[in-house]
């Protein structure tokens, strides 16, 4: 039934979806887009803090993820699976699941909607959009893009809770 999804998706590609989810999984290759955004806001007092804990998010989400998730799943990836597709993106190294790319942009923009940064419904977005680009690009299965949605939001929401603690034990003097 993936491959049926990623299969389906194939079906409405045109050469400027092609370029645009190029260009914008490219972003996501080492959270880059994440880093700027985070980056900017890192220069406004008034943001300052959300940024922090958005960078804390995607460093916590890279070392789950890359350093162990992946490791333990050993998931293949869908177009291993089907041999007959002609990747877009230069081949992705590792495995599939979970989707890094997803996990991390859900894990920023999740942790800044808890915050309820400026924008904050873009940068769940901008997240769902690199889930997306993922299927688009074919190198993720759809349960790789929903784990990925769901861990990095848990990832944010914990982040986000402790930040709230640290905060709270301050202002209580503790």
């Amino acid at each position: 039934m993936e491959l049926e999804i990623l299969n389906f998706i194939q079906s409405i590609r045109t050469d400027i979806l092609d370029m645009f989810f190029i260009v914008y999984t490219t972003i996501g290759n080492h959270g880059e887009i994440w880093f700027v955004i985070l980056g900017v806001m890192a220069c406004f007092k008034k943001t300052r803090l959300m940024a922090l804990a958005g960078f804390i998010a995607l460093a916590s989400e890279y070392l789950l993820v890359e350093g162990v998730l992946k490791h333990i799943f050993q998931r293949p990836r869908p177009f291993y699976v089907n041999p007959d597709i002609v990747l877009m993106i230069s081949e992705p190294s590792g495995y599939s699941f979970p989707s890094g790319h997803t996990a991390s942009s859900f894990a920023v923009a999740w942790t800044l909607y808890m915050y309820n940064a400026p924008y904050k419904k873009v940068w769940i977005g901008l997240a769902a959009l690199m889930g997306f680009s993922r299927l688009y690009v074919y190198v993720h299965f759809p349960t790789d893009v929903l784990a990925g949605a769901l861990l990095g939001m848990s990832i944010g929401f914990v982040v986000f809770k402790i930040f709230e603690r640290i905060e709270e034990k301050k202002r209580l003097g503790i």
